[in-house]
């Protein structure tokens, strides 16, 4: 995935807001740079499968089929839900998925391969969020809040924040050194780059919205919880969730695995539970032709449920495997 910042360079701008696009002719642009940059594909060629955030607006699903039939000319075309497709990364059908994206943050209970969206809990805790009050916190040692000095506080955020994980403060203080581009070095305290409060503490902290999720519905306590998201793979994430959940639950309740790492970094289990699904040979009749979008119109991709038709084969396939 090519760093965001590469397509605001060159004048391309979707302007994701809360895992909404606003910008939709930017949008387009954007995938085609993607697939004939990055992947050197044309999108003629190939069937595409796009993720999508749980909760998406019917009026959205059918605006991203017209772009990919009509501006883009593929041949077949399919969404699936994101937190759904980090689930089949793990080779689970059934569980809660904490995703903590860069714009939008979710606790989504899935059940045999279906997102649950009456019990699905949105967070204000995201990438984004984080960054910018990193920013706030680090203001005095850029001149103003430019884009680029938004993407050096992200990458300070990438590479060397943390989670602790527990709630005491540290015995003594530690300091970091940073170097900007301009070859000035910074001081980080430690303090600075924790980032526990901010997710564990505060108002809405994250563990209440998984206890609100697991709660509604007799088949989720105690079920399996699956982290996605760049955001869940900073150091001692994993590990005050855990810490956090143990201490709020009665051990019935107590999720039976926590896991971010079988597979792969949080921020590409989309992709690899997508890989999966679209490797079966019956992805066909889960996707939507060029022809029936012709015939049907692009309410056809809300009346398919992506999800619901694939879920006996992504079945069939862990147990066979033995995951």
């Amino acid at each position: 995935q090519a760093p965001e910042s590469e397509y605001r360079s060159s004048g391309i701008n979707a302007e994701y807001g809360g895992g909404r696009i606003d910008l939709w002719d930017c949008a387009q642009e954007m995938w085609l740079e993607m697939l004939r940059r990055d992947l050197s594909v044309e999108p003629g060629d190939h069937a595409v499968l796009l993720t999508e955030s749980p909760g998406e607006e019917a009026r959205d699903r059918e605006r991203k089929a017209e772009l990919f039939f009509e501006g883009l000319d593929v041949p077949r075309f399919s969404l699936a839900t994101q937190s759904v497709l980090s689930l089949y990364a793990d080779g689970m059908t059934s569980g809660i998925v904490v995703d903590v994206g860069e714009g939008h943050s979710t606790v989504v209970p899935v059940l045999q391969g279906v997102a649950i969206p009456s019990a699905i809990e949105y967070s204000r805790i995201t990438g984004e969020s984080l960054t910018f009050n990193l920013l706030s916190t680090l203001k005095h040692s850029f001149n103003h809040q430019s884009s680029v000095h938004r993407d050096i506080v992200n990458h300070i955020k990438d590479k060397l924040s943390y989670v602790s994980a527990s709630v005491a403060p540290t015995a003594a203080e530690q300091i970091c050194h940073y170097t900007l581009p301009d070859s000035t070095v910074i001081p980080l305290h430690q303090k600075t780059l924790n980032l526990a409060n901010q997710i564990f503490g505060g108002r809405e902290p994250l563990q209440e919205s998984v206890l609100r999720a697991m709660s509604s519905h007799e088949n989720l306590p105690g079920c399996n919880i699956s982290l996605s998201g760049g955001t869940t793979d900073c150091p001692g994430f994993r590990q005050r969730m855990c810490r956090e959940l143990r201490t709020a639950l009665p051990a019935e309740y107590r999720p039976s695995n926590l896991t971010n790492s079988k597979v792969a970094l949080g921020m590409y289990r989309s992709w690899v539970g997508g890989s999966v699904l679209t490797s079966l040979s019956s992805f066909a009749r889960m996707s939507i032709s060029k022809d029936e979008y012709q015939e049907y119109g692009p309410g056809l991709i809300n009346r398919r449920c992506v999800m619901e038709q694939g879920y006996d084969d992504i079945y069939a396939l862990y147990s066979l495997s033995g995951a």
